[in-house]
C-alpha cells in the first residue's frame, strides 16, 4: 500500500507502520536531502583528508641538540634549556619547509648555489689513487696547463698622486739622479714578482706598461689603482714548461679534479634526460 511500510518483530508478526504528516514533510523537503548529502561528504572528506606533514624529533635528534648545546656551554642543557633547544629546532623546521614551499630555493641565488655544491659533492665518486704512468701521461696530454708564468724584474718611483710634471721626473732619472717619491708598501724594488701576484697588487694595466717598458731604461709614468708608477725594467722572465717532477703534485690534484667532475657529469646528463629542456633563441 502507498505510504506504509512493512516491518517484521521477532514474533513473525508483519507490522504496518504508516509514516504521520510531519514525518512525511520532512521527508520530501529538498532541504533534509541537502543536508544529508552535506553530511555524507563531510564524513567521506573527514574519512580520507590529507594527513598534516609531519615534525618528528626523534630521540636522536634530541641527542644532537644536547651535545651541541654541551659542547658550546660546557654542561648539558636542563630541562629548561632543552625545551627552548627543541622549540628553536621546530621553528626551524617549520620555516625551512615553507621557504621550500613558497620556492624560495628557486629564487634566492646564494640558497641555489650551495644546494647545487651540496648535491654536486655527494654525486662524486670516489676515485682510486692514479699510478705513476695515468699521472706522466696525463701531463703530456695537458702541457699547457704546466707552463711557468713570466715573473718580472724591476725598480720603481712611485706617487700617490701623479706629479704636475711628469716628463721632468722622467727625465731626472734617465739622467742618473735619485728621485724620492713616495713611500709604495712593497718598496722599490721588485726581484721575480710573478705577473698574476704583480696583477692582484696593481692590476692588468700595470702588467701591460711593464711589458710595453724598454728594458733597462726609466720609463713611464704608468697609471695603477694605487698611483703614478716610474719604472725601470729588469728582466721580464718567458713562460716555460715546468718539468714532471717539479709539478707532479700539482698534476696529481689536476687529475683528482677531472676525474671527480667526470663522474658527476656523467649523472648530471643522466639527471638531465627528465627535463624537457628548451632554450629560447
Amino acid at each position: 500500500m502507498p505510504g506504509v511500510i512493512a516491518a517484521t518483530g521477532t514474533s513473525g508478526r508483519t507490522w504496518s507502520l504508516r509514516p504521520t504528516g510531519l514525518v512525511r514533510r520532512i521527508l520530501m523537503d529538498p532541504l533534509t536531502h541537502f543536508v544529508i548529502v552535506g553530511a555524507g561528504l563531510f564524513l567521506l572528506y573527514s574519512l580520507h583528508r590529507p594527513q598534516k606533514p609531519r615534525i618528528a624529533v626523534t630521540a636522536a635528534v634530541q641527542q644532537s641538540l644536547s651535545s651541541e648545546y654541551e659542547l658550546l656551554h660546557g654542561h648539558p642543557p636542563d630541562a629548561h634549556e632543552l625545551g627552548l633547544l627543541l622549540d628553536k629546532h621546530i621553528a626551524d623546521e617549520v620555516l625551512f619547509r615553507e621557504a621550500i614551499a613558497q620556492g624560495m630555493h628557486l629564487t634566492d641565488a646564494k640558497t641555489r648555489e650551495r644546494l647545487i655544491e651540496k648535491l654536486r659533492f655527494s654525486l662524486t665518486d670516489a676515485v682510486a689513487d692514479p699510478s705513476d704512468e695515468e699521472l706522466v701521461n696525463f701531463y703530456a696530454d695537458h702541457m699547457s696547463l704546466y707552463y711557468s708564468e713570466p715573473k718580472l724584474t724591476f725598480d720603481q718611483v712611485f706617487y700617490a698622486k701623479a706629479p704636475a710634471d711628469p716628463t721632468d721626473v722622467l727625465a731626472r732619472l734617465r739622467s742618473g739622479e735619485r728621485v724620492a717619491g713616495d713611500t709604495f708598501w712593497l718598496g722599490s724594488h721588485f726581484e721575480d714578482y710573478a705577473q698574476s701576484m704583480l696583477r692582484g697588487v696593481l692590476g692588468q694595466r700595470f702588467i701591460e706598461g711593464l711589458h710595453s717598458a724598454p728594458t733597462g731604461e726609466w720609463f713611464g709614468p704608468i697609471e695603477s689603482a694605487r698611483g703614478a708608477h716610474f719604472v725601470r725594467v729588469q728582466a721580464i722572465s718567458a713562460t716555460a714548461l715546468m718539468p714532471f717532477t717539479q709539478v707532479r703534485d700539482q698534476v696529481e690534484a689536476d687529475w683528482f679534479a677531472r676525474k671527480r667532475e667526470s663522474s658527476v657529469q656523467a649523472k648530471v646528463r643522466k639527471a638531465e634526460e627528465k627535463y624537457d629542456v628548451a632554450i629560447e633563441r
